[in-house]
């Protein structure tokens, strides 16, 4: 019989250095400060000319499926609407999968999917 005591202790290490680097890029890098950003230009931007082909060529390769990123799927616009999970995806603490809510299926609105 394999043992798996080694195995375990090197997952609960690794799980527990976690929090420590992120700490390291808040002070490496400091927090985050979002601000609200204003278009240089006043030329008309339009959703199908200038929006779309960004999105797909950047974001629909990891947020149009069902395991998308943070639950935020891009591919329409319900799922823009709705926005991402807080809830953080790659957690090392988790044993479990977490619950998915899904567009359209478990919540019919933007609000019942935030709530």
């Amino acid at each position: 019989m394999v043992n798996r005591f080694p195995v375990l202790l090197l997952v609960l290490v690794v799980a527990r250095c976690t929090p420590l680097a992120v700490r390291k890029m808040d002070a490496r890098y400091g927090t985050e400060a979002p601000r609200d950003r204003v278009a240089a230009s006043s030329a008309v931007v339009t959703y199908e000319h200038d929006v779309a082909p960004i999105f797909n060529r950047r974001c629909l390769v990891c947020h149009a499926c069902y395991d998308a990123p943070c639950q935020l799927k891009m591919e329409n616009f319900s799922g823009l609407d709705r926005g991402a999970s807080p809830a953080p995806v790659y957690n090392a603490a988790r044993l479990l999968e977490a619950p998915l809510t899904r567009l359209g299926i478990d919540a019919h609105s933007t609000q019942q999917w935030r709530d």
